[in-house]
């Protein structure tokens, strides 16, 4: 197993950089899980822009921090965080410590 498969990778970028295409092919290459963190959590509550119009940024942010951390469990796989994931120096510091970070 080679570090890649222990720690696994996060993408990171702008919007529509191409980190959910990216990373989907690349788990399938490495044999790991994707974990799209923004359809994960519109899986969980509702698409984005509702949840930014019904709860607004701050608890959309804080849904976010709250995934990373659950997605910082030791597990490798490889996540493609939503666009602003990464504004959070708390978000940077936990999937930098976990993941190989790509930023495309």
């Amino acid at each position: 197993m080679t570090q890649v498969d222990r720690r696994g990778v996060a993408l990171g970028g702008f919007m529509g950089t191409g980190k959910t295409t990216v990373g989907a092919r690349l788990a399938e290459r490495l044999g790991l899980p994707f974990v799209d963190m923004d359809a994960e959590l519109a899986e969980r509550f509702g698409e984005l822009p509702e949840q930014f119009a019904r709860d607004g940024e701050q608890a959309f942010r804080l849904r976010e921090s709250a995934l990373v951390s659950e997605l910082c469990d030791g597990v490798p796989r490889v996540v493609a965080t939503g666009g602003g994931a990464w504004v959070s120096p708390g978000n940077r510091a936990r999937l930098r410590r976990h993941y190989h970070a790509v930023v495309l």
